[in-house]
């Protein structure tokens, strides 16, 4: 037991200073190898990760860009229908007045046209 303490001991002092065997240097570097592997890995993964949330990010922004466009488009069109919904009713009545204005001119048109052919008959009467 005072052996295996005292190997023990050695063994912490010459890791303490340096001093290792061949074995204990072996498992180190194979502990080191595989520490940098997975660190390598890890990076990797990291790496790929933030360029999906990069490309995630454009996205979001594209969306938001067109749903704001998307939006403005909604607004115009409402307002111009809005506009167009006035303008009809107001063609409406300018039509209508026209065609009421046409309507008069013509009968008026028609009277006159009757009162020539009286004219012209009298005229014709009288020779």
């Amino acid at each position: 037991r005072r052996q295996r303490q005292m190997c023990t001991r050695d063994r912490y002092q010459r890791r303490v200073h340096g001093d290792f065997c061949n074995y204990e240097k072996d498992a180190y570097r194979k502990e080191v190898a595989q520490i940098m592997a997975n660190e390598k890995r890890i990076k990797a993964q990291h790496d790929s990760i933030q360029k999906q949330l990069q490309n995630i990010e454009t996205e979001i922004k594209n969306l938001l860009q067109q749903n704001n466009q998307q939006k403005i488009s909604l607004e115009v069109y409402r307002q111009l229908k809005t506009q167009e919904d006035s303008a009809i009713y107001t063609r409406e009545e300018e039509l209508s007045h026209m065609y009421e204005d046409f309507l008069s001119k013509e009968k008026e048109l028609q009277q006159r046209y009757e009162k020539l052919l009286d004219e012209r008959e009298e005229l014709l009467n009288e020779n």
